[in-house]
Order: C-alpha cells, then sequence, then structure tokens
C-alpha cells in the first residue's frame, strides 16, 4: 500500500490575521501537516483543520519602498483570515529569500489540499478541497480601475506626443513618451499578472510567486 501522506512542514514567514500589519504583528512562523495548519499568535499556539479551509487567496503588487509584495490568504470557514507574505521579518521590505519560502509554502499547501480532495485519500466528506475557493489576482473593481487608469494615462500622453509633434515638427516632444513607458510598464505587469480568476489546488498562478 502506498503511503501518500507527507511530513509536517515549517515555514518561518511573517504572518498576520486580520488587519494587522506585517512589519508589527507578533505572528510569525506556520506549519502545515496533511490534516491541518498551525501558528502562533501572540505568543499563544493555534491550529485548524485543513477542512476548515473556506477559501485560498493568492495575488502580487508592487509597492513603493517595499518590492513586489506576494501574498497567499487563508480565509477559515469561521471568518478569520491568516496571511501569508514574503515582506521581510521586522521590515516593510520584500525579499527574495522570503519570495521563495512564501512560494514553497503556497505550493506545499496546495498540494495538501488537493491530494485532501482525491478519492481515498482523507475523509472525502469532510475534505478541504472541494468545499474551498481558490482564487487570485485583484478584485474585479481594483483590476478595471487600475487598467482604465494606466490606459487613459497612456492614450492622453501619446496624444499630446503626437499633436505635439505635428505642431512643431520637432522629435524631442516624443521623449517624454519613454520615461512613461518605463513608469506604466511595472502597472501593466502586475495587472497582467493579477487578472482576477479562479483555479483549481492542482493547478496554482505560480507567476503571482516569481
Amino acid at each position: 500500500m502506498v503511503d501518500n501522506t507527507a511530513a509536517p512542514q515549517s515555514y518561518d514567514l511573517a504572518l498576520t490575521t486580520g488587519r494587522s500589519l506585517f512589519w508589527l504583528t507578533p505572528h510569525r512562523g506556520v506549519t502545515l501537516s496533511d490534516d491541518a495548519i498551525a501558528w502562533t499568535s501572540d505568543g499563544k499556539p493555534e491550529r485548524r483543520p485543513l477542512a476548515d479551509i473556506a477559501g485560498v487567496h493568492v495575488e502580487c503588487a508592487w509597492v513603493a519602498r517595499q518590492g513586489m509584495t506576494d501574498l497567499c490568504a487563508i480565509q477559515f470557514s469561521d471568518g478569520i483570515k491568516l496571511t501569508a507574505s514574503n515582506l521581510r521579518w521586522g521590515t516593510r521590505a520584500a525579499d527574495s529569500g522570503q519570495t521563495e519560502l512564501l512560494r514553497a509554502f503556497a505550493d506545499d499547501l496546495h498540494r495538501r489540499l488537493a491530494r485532501a480532495g482525491k478519492p481515498g485519500i482523507g475523509n472525502d466528506a469532510g475534505s478541504a478541497a472541494p468545499s474551498a475557493t481558490f482564487t487570485a489576482g485583484f478584485s474585479p473593481v481594483r483590476y478595471w480601475l487600475l487598467v482604465g487608469t494606466a490606459a487613459t494615462f497612456s492614450l492622453i500622453a501619446l496624444t499630446a506626443s503626437v499633436v505635439g509633434f505635428i505642431v512643431t515638427g520637432k522629435a524631442q516632444v516624443l521623449f517624454p513618451l519613454l520615461p512613461l513607458a518605463l513608469l506604466l510598464w511595472p502597472v501593466v505587469k502586475t495587472a497582467g499578472k493579477n487578472a482576477p480568476r479562479r483555479y483549481e489546488p492542482g493547478s496554482p498562478p505560480d507567476e503571482l510567486m516569481q
């Protein structure tokens, strides 16, 4: 008989529950097993069955002075929300090492949830995967507001530059388009990665944590 269980794995990530800030929260470190997720909150151990997970949400966003900030949020059926980030513990900056750790955590979480929902593994009637909602990216309102704002600025700048070139005949009036393109590129890239969508736990959106 094949043993499909995986050993518990711990991840030294900065965590938050509710609306507290990552760099101020005392929550740090999370452990995954095939039937539960555990962390420490204000010095007190917390443990929830994976079957209590109502949803998982992943997204990334470029934040000034923080870099590319990745989030993996876990919503439990009782309303508690646990969010892990790639921010370095005790700072406001994203960290490449923490990004890799967060990706490993998210991959592990999705693998365990996908395995919990397969026939013959765990308790199908109470497994987390079939009853959980897996979403990625920004909310539709936030996404289209970002896309619309970027498109509007681009259209205004392009129109003004072309009109200026036609009127003056000087190529210099087109030069501001370059810094504008450099400014808008992170916005376009972030929007592209964060198109709102649903996914299956067996196929998480890897592009959100790179």
